[in-house]
């Protein structure tokens, strides 16, 4: 999270090395393994290479940040995939993580073609990674099995 900046002008070595782009050990896929978060009150650079920009008015800040600690509380719970939209799951994945959304059934349900787990399956806008810990892993984490 950046906040109050525009790294890509003002340390743009350090943006693109460090802290966007750079693979590790905990985060192999570079980029994809980021959410970058921009907090500022003007749209620069580094809004446009942001996932997620918070334009807010100067002197704001405060108001901000308060309303910020709810969304860490919802990054806490589990969410069902079952949500009917590519575009959604999408944007609950980029908002909470892959690892907190769980394959969900909506018993009693009207049947799916194909079945829910058949949709996760072919989606193409998921890594298999993020397949197999939305059908399977993350249930198997949570249960710690």
């Amino acid at each position: 999270m950046y906040w109050g900046g525009n790294p890509a002008e003002c340390h743009p070595r350090h943006f693109t090395k460090y802290t966007i782009m750079q693979k590790s050990k905990f985060l192999p896929r570079g980029r994809k393994d980021r959410t970058m978060v921009l907090v500022d009150i003007r749209e620069t650079k580094s809004a446009k290479a942001a996932d997620i920009f918070l334009q807010i008015k100067p002197g704001k800040d405060f108001e901000l940040s308060r309303t910020l600690k709810p969304l860490e509380a919802v990054r806490r719970f589990y969410v069902d995939s079952i949500v009917h939209s590519p575009i959604f799951l999408e944007t609950i994945i980029k908002t909470i993580g892959e690892s907190r959304v769980l394959l969900g059934s909506d018993w009693p349900f009207v049947p799916w073609k194909p079945s829910p787990g058949g949709w996760v399956e072919n989606l193409q806008s998921l890594t298999q990674e993020e397949k197999e810990k939305i059908l399977w892993r993350n249930l198997e984490t949570l249960l710690k099995l």
